[in-house]
């Protein structure tokens, strides 16, 4: 007698309940990543809702063209800390609902000329732009101009010119003092 060794032909995987599962999980992922966002951007910080209209950035909490009330004998003076809003700074968003959309803090302070010394722990940028929005051919948001960049090492100081219109971003880590001339 001869032992016979039987063997089973194994599913292909296409028949398999498991596969079919894992298909539907990844599509419903798919699709649920596909859905735009439709949230109203507002700034955690003060609680005011943020929009662009007719490619200007704005604020809707009336406070936008408000300037602080400053003693004309004393010298403006405060510090901006990336990621952080403080006084001046309000969530901007670019290219909002794409793959590539940009949050971060615009720094909206009063037009001058301003002595700005970094006070952070690497060499750090600030940059002067616009309020306005280009859409570029390829159909992404940017500043439609770029003002001033200043490249400020540690504990090092550089003097930049704010106009009407215009804000101020820099990046994480980044804490520089103004001091207003």
């Amino acid at each position: 007698m001869e032992n016979e060794v039987k063997t089973k032909k194994k599913k292909s995987i296409f028949k398999r309940w498991w596969f079919w599962v894992i298909i539907a999980v990844v599509v419903i992922g798919i699709i649920g990543g596909l859905g735009g966002n439709n949230e109203t951007p507002i700034d955690t910080d003060t609680g005011s809702t943020l929009t662009q209209n007719s490619n200007e950035l704005s604020q809707d909490d009336g406070t936008a063209n408000k300037e602080p009330s400053t003693n004309k004998n004393e010298s403006l003076s405060f510090t901006l800390t990336a990621g952080k809003a403080g006084q001046y700074g309000k969530m901007i968003s670019y290219n909002k609902g794409t793959e590539f959309e940009e949050n971060f803090y615009a720094y909206y302070i009063p037009a001058g000329t301003y002595t700005v010394t970094n006070k952070g722990k690497y060499m750090s940028q600030v940059n002067v732009y616009s309020n306005s929005i280009h859409i570029t051919s390829e159909g992404w948001e940017e500043p439609a101009e770029t003002f001033d960049v200043k490249l400020i090492d540690v504990n090092k100081s550089d003097t930049i010119t704010i106009e009407e219109g215009q804000h101020i971003e820099i990046a994480e880590p980044s804490t520089f003092e103004f001091k207003k001339q």
